[in-house]
């Protein structure tokens, strides 16, 4: 999903199959179809089949500053260039936000996350998966709070970094980080967690995870250990 200069929405539905069986294929591109009720959109399909392998791809362009509420069960969700309001969850996949900016909510339970370039008002929830964050130098908005319950950490620094950012783990969980960022951060431990500091301010952006570990890195540069 994306945002453009236009009052209204567009939504695209691509399908590909593949199959030794021409006719099973042919009807199984027929019968998946997109269906549009009201401000509701969704894909039909038929039900799997030994016979063929089906995947859809449903691009969507929104207006600027509009709310939406995407689900998907098995597959992923990509936000690129939004802004707006949105609510998406994966249930067997993972989740993109892309230079993106608004009130942004992304729950994913079995898949990873990863968040790029983004601002605004961010939460992000794994249950099973990874955090994949890349900050820009200056976050712009309320902040963003990313947690996940199992898996690991990735956190790209600028070398320029203005905000301010907290990294949580549990007591178990490995801190790793590289590049001139880690001399200016502060390393705590409280009540059983490892916490990093960078920035003196209330945190803008936090991130916890209490089963995995955590990489905190300036880009370009090689790895040492908090």
């Amino acid at each position: 999903m994306t945002t453009w200069d236009q009052p209204e929405f567009s939504i695209k539905l691509c399908k590909q199959v593949a199959s030794s069986n021409e006719s099973a294929a042919r009807r199984a591109l027929q019968e998946t179809k997109l269906q549009i009720s009201g401000g509701d959109v969704s894909v039909t399909s038929p039900e799997s089949s030994d016979d063929y392998s089906m995947g859809t791809l449903l691009l969507v362009k929104a207006p600027r500053g509009a709310t939406v509420s995407l689900s998907v069960h098995n597959g992923g969700i990509s936000l690129r260039k939004f802004d707006g309001t949105a609510e998406a969850h994966t249930m067997n996949g993972g989740i993109s936000l892309n230079q993106s900016t608004g009130k942004l909510t992304v729950v994913a339970q079995n898949g990873g996350v990863s968040i790029k370039d983004c601002s605004g008002d961010v939460n992000a929830q794994v249950q099973n998966g990874g955090v994949s964050i890349t900050l820009q130098e200056q976050w712009s908005g309320k902040g963003m709070e990313a947690r996940a319950q199992n898996g690991g950490m990735s956190i790209s620094v600028p070398k320029n970094f203005g905000s301010s950012l907290q990294v949580t783990g549990s007591n178990h969980v490995p801190i790793v980080c590289k590049g001139d960022i880690c001399d200016a951060g502060q390393r705590t431990w409280d009540d059983g967690h490892k916490i990093f500091r960078i920035g003196n301010s209330g945190p803008l952006v936090r991130a916890t995870t209490v089963n995995g570990g955590i990489v905190i890195e300036e880009r370009g540069h090689s790895r040492a250990e908090v």
